[in-house]
Protein backbone atom coordinates (compact mmCIF):
# COMPACT_ATOMS: atom_id res chain seq x y z
CA UNK A 1 0.00 0.00 0.00
CA UNK A 2 2.82 2.42 0.81
CA UNK A 3 4.10 2.28 -2.78
CA UNK A 4 0.71 3.58 -3.95
CA UNK A 5 0.93 6.45 -1.49
CA UNK A 6 4.35 7.28 -2.91
CA UNK A 7 3.20 7.18 -6.55
CA UNK A 8 -0.33 8.61 -6.52
CA UNK A 9 0.73 12.30 -6.24
CA UNK A 10 2.76 11.88 -9.45
CA UNK A 11 -0.19 10.18 -11.16
CA UNK A 12 -2.42 13.12 -10.20
CA UNK A 13 0.05 15.61 -11.69
CA UNK A 14 0.41 13.61 -14.91
CA UNK A 15 -3.36 13.30 -15.26
CA UNK A 16 -3.98 16.98 -14.65
CA UNK A 17 -1.16 18.55 -16.64
CA UNK A 18 -0.49 15.98 -19.37
CA UNK A 19 -3.86 14.34 -19.99
CA UNK A 20 -6.32 17.14 -19.16
CA UNK A 21 -3.83 20.03 -19.45
CA UNK A 22 -5.51 22.24 -16.86
CA UNK A 23 -3.94 23.68 -13.71
CA UNK A 24 -7.16 24.03 -11.70
CA UNK A 25 -8.14 20.41 -12.33
CA UNK A 26 -4.59 19.36 -11.46
CA UNK A 27 -4.89 21.17 -8.14
CA UNK A 28 -8.22 19.49 -7.39
CA UNK A 29 -6.81 16.02 -8.12
CA UNK A 30 -3.49 16.61 -6.39
CA UNK A 31 -4.61 18.37 -3.23
CA UNK A 32 -7.78 16.31 -3.09
CA UNK A 33 -5.64 13.18 -2.74
CA UNK A 34 -3.47 14.75 -0.04
CA UNK A 35 -6.53 15.89 1.89
CA UNK A 36 -8.22 12.50 1.59
CA UNK A 37 -5.25 10.54 2.92
CA UNK A 38 -4.52 13.01 5.73
CA UNK A 39 -8.19 12.96 6.75
CA UNK A 40 -8.28 9.15 6.72
CA UNK A 41 -5.17 8.98 8.88
CA UNK A 42 -6.72 11.56 11.22
CA UNK A 43 -9.83 9.40 11.58
CA UNK A 44 -7.57 6.51 12.59
CA UNK A 45 -5.97 8.53 15.35
CA UNK A 46 -2.93 10.03 13.62
CA UNK A 47 -2.05 13.55 14.72
CA UNK A 48 0.69 15.63 13.07
CA UNK A 49 3.34 17.00 15.42
CA UNK A 50 3.11 20.80 15.38
CA UNK A 51 5.12 21.54 18.54
CA UNK A 52 8.00 23.90 17.94
CA UNK A 53 10.65 25.65 20.02
CA UNK A 54 11.82 29.22 19.51
CA UNK A 55 14.99 28.06 17.75
CA UNK A 56 12.85 25.92 15.43
CA UNK A 57 11.08 29.02 14.15
CA UNK A 58 14.42 30.58 13.27
CA UNK A 59 15.50 27.44 11.43
CA UNK A 60 12.25 27.44 9.44
CA UNK A 61 12.36 31.13 8.62
CA UNK A 62 16.11 31.23 7.95
CA UNK A 63 16.14 28.18 5.67
CA UNK A 64 12.98 29.34 3.90
CA UNK A 65 14.43 32.78 3.20
CA UNK A 66 17.63 31.11 1.95
CA UNK A 67 15.77 28.73 -0.39
CA UNK A 68 13.32 31.38 -1.58
CA UNK A 69 15.97 34.05 -2.23
CA UNK A 70 18.28 31.52 -3.94
CA UNK A 71 15.46 30.47 -6.27
CA UNK A 72 14.45 34.07 -6.97
CA UNK A 73 17.96 35.38 -7.68
CA UNK A 74 18.98 32.31 -9.72
CA UNK A 75 15.89 32.42 -11.92
CA UNK A 76 16.14 36.19 -12.28
CA UNK A 77 19.75 35.98 -13.47
CA UNK A 78 19.18 32.96 -15.71
CA UNK A 79 15.65 33.64 -16.94
CA UNK A 80 16.69 33.84 -20.61
CA UNK A 81 18.40 30.45 -20.35
CA UNK A 82 15.68 28.89 -18.18
CA UNK A 83 12.53 29.92 -20.03
CA UNK A 84 11.18 30.35 -23.53
CA UNK A 85 8.87 33.25 -22.60
CA UNK A 86 6.59 32.98 -25.63
CA UNK A 87 6.18 29.22 -25.31
CA UNK A 88 5.69 29.51 -21.55
CA UNK A 89 2.93 32.11 -21.95
CA UNK A 90 1.08 29.83 -24.38
CA UNK A 91 1.50 26.82 -22.10
CA UNK A 92 0.22 28.61 -19.00
CA UNK A 93 -2.75 29.95 -20.97
CA UNK A 94 -3.55 26.42 -22.21
CA UNK A 95 -3.35 25.16 -18.63
CA UNK A 96 -5.82 27.81 -17.47
CA UNK A 97 -3.17 29.71 -15.49
CA UNK A 98 -4.29 33.13 -16.65
CA UNK A 99 -6.67 35.97 -15.90
CA UNK A 100 -8.25 36.45 -12.48
CA UNK A 101 -7.77 32.77 -11.62
CA UNK A 102 -4.03 33.40 -11.27
CA UNK A 103 -4.54 35.16 -7.93
CA UNK A 104 -6.42 32.22 -6.48
CA UNK A 105 -3.89 29.72 -7.80
CA UNK A 106 -0.99 31.71 -6.36
CA UNK A 107 -2.76 31.85 -2.99
CA UNK A 108 -3.13 28.06 -3.10
CA UNK A 109 0.57 27.61 -3.88
CA UNK A 110 1.63 29.92 -1.05
CA UNK A 111 -0.85 28.97 1.68
CA UNK A 112 -2.23 25.49 1.00
CA UNK A 113 0.55 23.75 -0.92
CA UNK A 114 3.25 23.95 1.81
CA UNK A 115 0.85 22.71 4.51
CA UNK A 116 -0.59 19.77 2.58
CA UNK A 117 2.71 18.68 1.00
CA UNK A 118 4.51 18.74 4.32
CA UNK A 119 1.71 17.00 6.21
CA UNK A 120 1.74 14.33 3.50
CA UNK A 121 5.48 13.79 2.90
CA UNK A 122 7.14 14.86 6.13
CA UNK A 123 4.10 13.90 8.18
CA UNK A 124 2.16 10.75 7.38
CA UNK A 125 4.49 9.20 4.75
CA UNK A 126 7.62 9.93 6.79
CA UNK A 127 6.13 8.28 9.86
CA UNK A 128 4.94 5.21 7.96
CA UNK A 129 8.34 4.67 6.36
CA UNK A 130 10.25 5.51 9.53
CA UNK A 131 8.60 2.58 11.32
CA UNK A 132 10.24 0.25 8.76
CA UNK A 133 13.38 2.05 7.55
CA UNK A 134 16.31 4.00 8.90
CA UNK A 135 16.28 7.78 9.14
CA UNK A 136 18.53 8.11 6.08
CA UNK A 137 16.47 5.68 3.97
CA UNK A 138 13.22 7.40 4.93
CA UNK A 139 14.47 10.87 4.06
CA UNK A 140 15.98 9.81 0.73
CA UNK A 141 12.95 7.75 -0.32
CA UNK A 142 10.39 10.44 0.50
CA UNK A 143 12.56 13.06 -1.23
CA UNK A 144 12.84 10.91 -4.37
CA UNK A 145 9.08 10.53 -4.74
CA UNK A 146 8.52 14.14 -3.68
CA UNK A 147 10.86 15.16 -6.51
CA UNK A 148 9.27 12.78 -9.01
CA UNK A 149 6.05 14.71 -9.60
CA UNK A 150 7.95 17.99 -9.70
CA UNK A 151 9.84 16.52 -12.64
CA UNK A 152 6.61 16.24 -14.67
CA UNK A 153 5.54 19.76 -13.79
CA UNK A 154 8.99 21.28 -14.45
CA UNK A 155 9.68 19.59 -17.81
CA UNK A 156 7.23 21.75 -19.81
CA UNK A 157 8.27 24.96 -18.03
CA UNK A 158 12.07 24.94 -17.92
CA UNK A 159 14.49 24.47 -20.80
CA UNK A 160 16.97 21.59 -20.85
CA UNK A 161 19.45 21.04 -19.12
CA UNK A 162 18.18 23.32 -16.35
CA UNK A 163 15.37 20.83 -15.77
CA UNK A 164 17.93 18.54 -14.15
CA UNK A 165 19.31 21.33 -11.97
CA UNK A 166 15.80 22.21 -10.80
CA UNK A 167 15.15 18.57 -9.91
CA UNK A 168 18.36 18.41 -7.89
CA UNK A 169 17.30 21.55 -6.02
CA UNK A 170 13.87 20.03 -5.25
CA UNK A 171 15.50 16.82 -4.02
CA UNK A 172 17.94 18.70 -1.78
CA UNK A 173 15.10 20.79 -0.32
CA UNK A 174 13.09 17.62 0.32
CA UNK A 175 16.04 16.01 2.11
CA UNK A 176 16.56 19.12 4.22
CA UNK A 177 12.89 19.27 5.22
CA UNK A 178 12.93 15.58 6.03
CA UNK A 179 16.06 16.06 8.15
CA UNK A 180 14.69 18.96 10.19
CA UNK A 181 11.41 17.10 10.61
CA UNK A 182 13.40 14.16 12.01
CA UNK A 183 15.52 16.36 14.27
CA UNK A 184 12.67 18.47 15.66
CA UNK A 185 9.93 15.84 15.56
CA UNK A 186 7.65 18.52 14.12
CA UNK A 187 6.33 19.41 10.65
CA UNK A 188 5.97 23.10 11.52
CA UNK A 189 9.59 23.97 10.67
CA UNK A 190 9.34 22.37 7.24
CA UNK A 191 5.98 24.04 6.55
CA UNK A 192 7.41 27.50 7.32
CA UNK A 193 10.55 26.84 5.26
CA UNK A 194 8.54 25.38 2.38
CA UNK A 195 6.13 28.34 2.29
CA UNK A 196 8.96 30.85 2.02
CA UNK A 197 10.67 28.77 -0.68
CA UNK A 198 7.41 28.74 -2.68
CA UNK A 199 7.19 32.52 -2.23
CA UNK A 200 10.52 32.83 -4.09
CA UNK A 201 9.14 30.79 -6.99
CA UNK A 202 5.95 32.84 -7.12
CA UNK A 203 8.06 36.00 -7.01
CA UNK A 204 9.81 34.94 -10.20
CA UNK A 205 6.47 34.38 -11.92
CA UNK A 206 4.99 37.64 -10.63
CA UNK A 207 7.89 39.93 -11.53
CA UNK A 208 9.37 38.33 -14.62
CA UNK A 209 7.02 35.85 -16.30
CA UNK A 210 3.45 37.15 -16.20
Amino acid sequence: MIILYLLIPTLMIVLGLTVFQHVLLTFLLFYGWFTLLIFRRWQRGWRPAFHLTGSGWWVGIGSGVFFGSTVFVSMWLLQEQLFDKEQLDMLLANWGFSGASVYGLIAVLLLINPVLEELYWRGTIHEQLRSRLSCFQTIVLTSCFYSLYHFFSIIPLVLWPFTVLCMIAVFVAGCFWGYIRERTGSVTVSIVSHALADAGIMGVYWFFLR
